[in-house]
């Protein structure tokens, strides 16, 4: 049991030599944060050409055939994902303005929200 006498913890994980200045931690965060950013970004955008081209698609499989089609055709896409797609395309207008949103998780319910008060306006 005396294998090691000065009892330091063999799993205790020495420091390193050359640690980061708080400077360059801070740019490294800066970068890290801009690149989840741009990702956020680039996943709107790549939502709405989806959207785009299921509303195309949508059109041209024709009333009734759609659902079928979508099923078939692009399998592990849901009809809500699809429609949450479609949603994001018709509403690029709000969307791409700049500095409305930041992510497609504020975007969408803030496109439905827009819808329904809409919606209420013609009703009334």
């Amino acid at each position: 049991m005396t294998d090691n006498p000065t009892n330091v913890r063999r799993d205790a994980v020495a420091p390193t030599a050359a640690a980061p200045s708080l400077d360059d931690l801070a740019q490294r965060i800066k970068t890290e944060h801009h690149e989840i950013m741009g990702a956020k970004r680039n996943i709107v955008e790549r939502a709405m050409k989806a959207g785009d081209l299921l509303m195309q698609a949508k059109a041209k499989a024709g009333h009734g055939n759609w659902l079928n089609w979508l099923k078939a055709n692009c399998v592990g896409i849901s009809e809500r994902t699809a429609n949450v797609y479609m949603k994001l395309a018709e509403g690029r207008a709000t969307i791409e303005r700049p500095g409305r949103f930041r992510s497609a998780s504020i975007t969408l319910p803030r496109l439905r929200h827009r819808a329904s008060r809409r919606r209420t306006r013609t009703w009334q």
